[in-house]
């Protein structure tokens, strides 16, 4: 049995979760739906991943920023003209 169209690569782990399946609503295309109506493990939030990110980039301090910029400028051309 086929839960929807997008379910049927499940097992090999290519398909995508329907983000309307279990809503209140349900998916409106059914079993006629591209994405998968099986559960998913959740995945980590990009967004949470960013935040992270920005935060430990805060806390690294303004001259060591500075001192690694020109070491790694002074060994790329590329990297160089791309920061200018």
């Amino acid at each position: 049995r086929c839960w929807s169209q997008g379910s049927r690569a499940h097992a090999q782990g290519s398909c995508r979760p329907c983000h309307y399946w279990h809503t209140a609503s349900s998916c409106r295309s059914g079993a006629d739906c591209n994405f998968c109506h099986l559960p998913h493990a959740r995945r980590t939030d990009a967004k949470s991943k960013r935040d992270t990110s920005r935060k430990l980039a805060a806390e690294i301090p303004d001259e060591f920023v500075d001192k690694s910029l020109e070491l790694l400028t002074s060994r790329s051309p590329i990297l160089e003209a791309a920061l200018q």
